[in-house]
C-alpha cells in the first residue's frame, strides 16, 4: 500500500511539473496520456495503444513520468500531423527494437520533454520526418543508446535542445533534395561513434546552430560515416558533415571534442561554417573537399591537421575560402591543401581497401557500392551512368583543367605551432595566403611543408 501510495505520488508530482511546463500557452483542457487508456499501474503494461489514441486526436497531451520506469511501445509511432505530446521531466519511451518507432508524416506537430530509449542492435533510424514533413518541432527529446538517431527528409522542421547519448550510428541525418529549410539548434551529442549531423542526397539551405559533440573515452575508434572500411567515406566523428551533394547549408557556432577522426567535413558546395572551436581530433578539425565553401572564425586546437583541401568523395576542392581561423598546435600541419586524391581507373587491377569513387583524365565517377576492381571498359562519359564491364558508375563532375585543389585562399588566417608544417601545398593547383601573420602574402609555393621546415618569423 506504502509503495502504490508513493508511486501515485510520483504520477500526481509528474503531471504537475508537465502542466506547469505548458505555462501560458493553455493548461485548461489539457488531456493525460492516461485519459486515452495508458495503464499508470502495471509494470508490463504496452502503451502502444494509448499513445496512437493520443496522436489522432490532435489534443495537446500529457505524458507522466512513471517513477522508476519507461512507458511500453511496442509498435512504430505514426503520426500524420497535428499531435501535440508534451512529457513531464523524466518521461521516458522504452522503444526496443523499432525500426522508426515514431514516424512524422505530416504539418504542425510537437514532441517535447521525452526520452526515447531504443535497444542498440537497432540499426535504422528511430524518429524519421518523412518527404511530407513539413513545419513540425522536435523539442527538449533525449535519445539514448540506439544505431542511429532522427532522419530528415521534408522541409521547415524545428529541432531544438535535443541530446543524444552513447549512439553508434550518425545521430541527425538531413537526406534528399526535399530535405530543406531546416533549423536544428542547441544540439549535444555524447559519445556519438559516427556523424553528428549529416547532410546527404541534395540537401539544401538548412541551418545548424550552437551544436556540441565531445567523446569521454577512448571507447569509440574511427570509423567512415556511410561507407565504413572505405579509402573515400566521411570520417566519423563530425559534428557536422556535408556529403557531396549537399548545398548551400550554413552552420555557426560549433564545439567538437576529442573526435576519434576529424571535426568538419564537406565534399558538398557553397556551405558555410561560421564560428566553431574543434579540439584534439585525431585527424583534420577542418575537411573540404568541395568548391566554394565558406570557413570563418574557426579556432583549431590540437587535432592532427588544422585545415586540409583535399579532393575526394565527390568533390573537386576549388574556390573554398578561409577567413580568420587559427590553427594551434597541430600534430602535423596547420594548413594543408593536397593534390588529386580520386584513385585512377585502371583495366583489371584490383587495389584495397574498396572505393566508390575513380577519376579518368579529368572527370570523376562514382559507383553506387565499395569496389576493389575495375573492368575492361573505361568510362568517359560526361552524364548519366555506364558500365566498365563490371562495375556502373555514375558520373559526377569533370574539371576542364586539373584534379588537383586550386584556387582555394586563406585570409587573415594564423598557424602556430604545427608538428610538420603550417603551411603545406601539393599538386598543380594554386592556394592563396592575404594578410597570414609571419608568413607572406601571395601563393603557397607548390610541393612545399611536407618535411618539417622552420616559419620565417622563428615561432617554430
Amino acid at each position: 500500500m506504502i509503495e502504490r501510495r508513493a508511486f501515485m505520488l510520483g504520477i500526481a508530482g509528474s503531471l504537475a511539473s508537465a502542466r506547469s511546463a505548458i505555462g501560458a500557452t493553455g493548461g485548461v483542457g489539457v488531456l493525460s496520456i492516461e485519459d486515452f487508456g495508458a495503464d499508470l499501474h502495471s509494470p508490463g503494461a504496452d502503451h502502444t495503444k494509448a499513445f496512437l489514441a493520443a496522436i489522432a486526436s490532435k489534443k495537446r497531451v500529457l505524458v507522466p513520468a512513471l517513477p522508476g520506469r519507461a512507458y511500453k511501445i511496442t509498435e512504430p509511432l505514426i503520426d500524420m500531423g497535428g499531435a501535440n505530446i508534451v512529457g513531464a521531466p523524466g518521461a521516458r519511451l522504452n522503444v526496443g527494437d523499432i525500426n522508426g518507432y515514431l514516424q512524422i508524416g505530416g504539418s504542425g506537430s510537437s514532441w517535447t520533454g521525452l526520452q526515447f530509449e531504443p535497444r542498440q542492435v537497432n540499426r535504422a533510424y528511430g524518429i524519421i520526418l518523412n518527404a511530407d514533413a513539413s513545419h513540425n518541432r522536435l523539442s527538449k527529446l533525449s535519445i539514448i543508446n540506439g544505431e542511429s538517431g532522427i532522419r530528415i527528409e521534408g522541409s521547415a522542421n524545428l529541432l531544438e535542445d535535443i541530446s543524444f547519448s552513447e549512439m553508434l550510428g550518425t545521430s541527425i541525418r538531413l537526406q534528399g533534395e526535399g530535405s530543406s529549410k531546416n533549423i536544428i539548434q542547441r544540439i549535444r551529442i555524447r559519445n556519438g561513434a559516427l556523424a553528428g549531423i549529416l547532410h546527404d542526397g541534395g540537401a539544401h539551405h538548412n541551418v545548424v546552430r550552437s551544436a556540441k559533440k565531445w567523446v569521454d573515452g577512448p571507447r569509440f575508434t574511427a570509423l567512415i560515416q556511410g561507407e565504413r572500411g572505405t579509402e573515400d567515406g566521411f570520417l566519423g566523428g563530425d559534428i557536422c558533415a556535408y556529403a557531396q551533394s549537399s548545398h548551400h547549408n550554413a552552420a555557426f557556432d560549433l564545439e567538437c571534442a576529442n573526435a576519434r577522426d576529424g571535426c568538419y567535413t564537406s565534399s558538398g558546395d557553397f556551405n558555410t561554417l561560421d564560428g566553431a572551436v574543434f579540439t584534439n581530433g585525431m585527424a583534420s578539425a577542418v575537411a573540404i573537399s568541395g568548391s566554394n565553401n565558406a570557413i570563418s572564425n574557426v579556432h583549431a586546437i590540437g587535432c592532427k591537421t588544422g585545415f586540409r583541401i583535399i579532393p575526394q568523395a565527390g568533390g573537386l576542392a576549388k574556390d573554398n575560402t578561409f577567413t580568420n581561423c587559427l590553427s594551434d598546435r597541430a600534430k602535423e600541419f596547420g594548413f594543408r591543401q593536397d593534390g588529386n586524391a580520386y584513385r585512377p581507373w585502371q583495366a583489371g587491377v584490383t587495389k584495397r581497401p574498396p572505393t566508390h569513387f575513380c577519376s579518368n583524365g579529368l572527370a570523376i565517377y562514382r559507383c553506387a557500392h565499395a569496389t576493389t576492381e575495375f573492368g575492361t571498359r573505361a568510362p568517359t562519359h560526361t552524364e548519366g551512368t555506364q558500365s566498365d564491364g563490371l562495375n556502373e558508375w555514375t558520373f559526377v563532375a569533370k574539371d576542364p583543367s586539373t584534379l588537383d585543389a586550386d584556387r582555394n585562399r586563406a585570409v587573415r588566417c594564423q598557424s602556430r605551432s604545427s608538428g610538420t608544417a603550417d603551411w603545406a601545398s601539393r599538386g598543380e593547383g594554386s592556394f592563396y595566403r592575404e594578410g597570414c601573420p609571419g608568413f607572406p602574402d601571395g601563393r603557397v609555393p607548390s610541393n612545399s611543408g611536407f618535411t618539417r621546415t622552420p616559419r620565417p618569423d622563428g615561432a617554430n
